[in-house]
């Protein structure tokens, strides 16, 4: 269900980001190193650059806050 909720949200943000209502700076530069951070047509072929390890390190730091309040992982992926 939270899963669901964020999704929509994200849904929301993007939809503003990527629309007609733009984005602020920070928006802005977290959206340019998320696509970055997952260049997959440079990543399949060749190990990460410097710019790509500092696009994902960035994306962590400011993702970090929301991924610290996820409910992953659960008991259940721990059990062995």
């Amino acid at each position: 269900m939270q899963a669901r909720i964020f999704l929509v949200h994200l849904k929301g943000e993007l939809t503003g980001i990527l629309g007609s209502i733009g984005s602020n700076l920070g928006m802005s530069a977290l959206v340019k190193a998320s696509v970055k951070s997952f260049e997959w047509k440079c990543l399949l072929f060749q190990n990460p650059t410097g710019e790509h390890i500092n696009a994902f390190r960035f994306v962590l730091q400011q993702l970090r806050p929301f991924l610290e309040k996820t409910l992953w992982p659960d008991d259940e992926d721990n059990k062995s």
